[in-house]
């Protein structure tokens, strides 16, 4: 989650076809940042629109994607329920499929340090579990500002090869403007 600037760009460029965001961090101190971002994010995209036409669109577009802020550490199986039984009971239309999973994950600058690279991966893995096992290939996409060391980028290597998870880069321009994004899906 972090300022929750992710999920707040990704709800105003894909508000069309999102059925539900879930905002996570293990910091709940970073959530309550996350979601004080967002509610003033929507307050101003509302008092920025012009019309009337463009407040209602606003409200009925893009602040109607139900947005969900949950704790969640990284390789946690506790923790994963626990986001599994919030967002079932929350969210009615859930309750009949019973695990939890996302065609698309989000992150940025998510890896800091060697240590949390599989516990990201295991949880990317279960976060798009249904989708491989039904063959719809979901995604998680990772940018990161900074290059990671070698030893770093031979764990990536590891844990991608142990999960089945192929990394493809989409952009790199780190020595340019400090930004690199990759792709990361399960071999189907």
């Amino acid at each position: 989650a972090g300022t929750a600037l992710t999920s707040l760009v990704s709800i105003q460029l894909f508000h069309k076809t999102l059925e539900f965001v879930v905002v996570t961090d293990h910091d709940p101190t970073a959530l309550e940042r996350a979601r004080d971002n967002y509610e003033t994010t929507m307050m101003e995209l509302y008092d920025q629109a012009a019309s009337e036409e463009e407040k209602e669109a606003v409200i009925n577009e893009v602040a109607s994607v139900l947005v969900e802020f949950i704790p969640l550490k990284w390789g946690q199986t506790r923790q994963w329920k626990n986001l599994e039984r919030t967002i079932k009971s929350d969210h009615n239309f859930l309750k009949t499929d019973p695990p939890v999973t996302f065609d698309l994950v989000l992150g940025s600058d998510l890896v800091y340090c060697v240590e949390v690279v599989e516990p990201l991966l295991r949880t990317v893995e279960r976060a798009m579990e249904k989708t491989v096992k039904c063959g719809s290939g979901g995604r998680f996409i990772l940018s990161q500002s900074f290059a990671y060391d070698s030893e770093t980028e031979k764990e990536i290597d590891r844990v991608c090869e142990k999960l089945k998870l192929q990394r493809r880069v989409l952009v790199d321009r780190l020595s340019e403007d400090g930004s690199k994004i990759l792709e990361f899906r399960f071999v189907l």
